[in-house]
Order: structure tokens, then C-alpha cells, then sequence
């Protein structure tokens, strides 16, 4: 009998300390960004504030090379970059501005986040960024 009262108290404990828990935030889903064979190139700008990366996602219907080019108005902003044929983030693309040419796959996914770099997130400077996909 005592050791149902004790699990039942620690089961009154867990139960309050997640009633009490901050909610989780929802990411935002990326922009999807539809690329033709032809290779036309494409332009988007946007800005990232309050600490939410905006993204952007896109699958080349054919395999050929994607040339991305980054560029950002303010210091603040910071860029990742996934591809679905590699686990984790590009580090070809840690800074910006950056150029870079890549061989994709066909029905490959790629993923861009633009963020706030720690220091304009504590200044509350918004990241004002445009790219260039060919």
C-alpha cells in the first residue's frame, strides 16, 4: 500500500510539471520554391527577426547544377544550408555573401535558413537577406 501511495504522488509530480511546461515552439515550414529545367534564374529576399530562421526549400526536377548566390543587407545574419544527400548542414555555406555551384541529383532536397546571428537577436536588428538560385 505504501508504495502505491508513493507512486502515485511522484505520477501527481510529473503530471504537474508538465501542465506547468512551456509549450513548444512550432517551426515554421519553408517556403517552397519550384525550379524548371531550363536553369532560369530566380530571385527572393525576405527578413528572419525575433529569433525564427525563415526557410526556403527546393528539389530540382532533373539532375543539373543549382548555383546559389547569398547576400545579406545587415552583419546580422547568418545562413545554414541541408541537403537531402548528406546528413547534417552544408559547411560550404557558413558565411555570406556566398557563391557556390552544386551538382544536385534529381528529386534531391535542399534547405535554406536564413537566421539572426546571436548578436542582432540580442540588439533586436532584423536580418534582411536576398539569394539568387540558377
Amino acid at each position: 500500500m505504501l508504495i502505491f501511495q508513493e507512486v502515485k504522488m511522484r505520477l501527481s509530480a510529473l503530471v504537474a510539471m508538465l501542465a506547468l511546461a512551456a509549450p513548444c515552439a512550432a517551426t515554421e515550414t519553408p517556403t517552397i520554391i519550384s525550379l524548371d529545367d531550363g536553369g532560369a534564374s530566380q530571385s527572393f529576399s525576405g527578413v528572419s527577426s525575433g529569433g525564427a530562421p525563415t526557410k526556403f526549400s527546393l528539389s530540382p526536377p532533373s539532375a543539373r547544377s543549382i548555383t546559389f548566390t547569398l547576400e545579406s543587407v545587415e552583419d546580422g545574419c547568418g545562413v545554414e544550408m541541408q541537403r537531402s544527400s548528406r546528413l547534417g548542414y552544408m559547411a560550404e555555406f557558413d558565411r555570406i555573401p556566398a557563391k557556390l555551384v552544386v551538382a544536385a541529383k534529381q528529386g534531391e532536397v535542399f534547405i535554406i535558413s536564413f537566421f539572426q546571428n546571436r548578436a542582432a537577436w540580442i540588439a533586436k536588428s532584423p536580418c534582411s537577406f536576398s539569394f539568387e538560385v540558377e
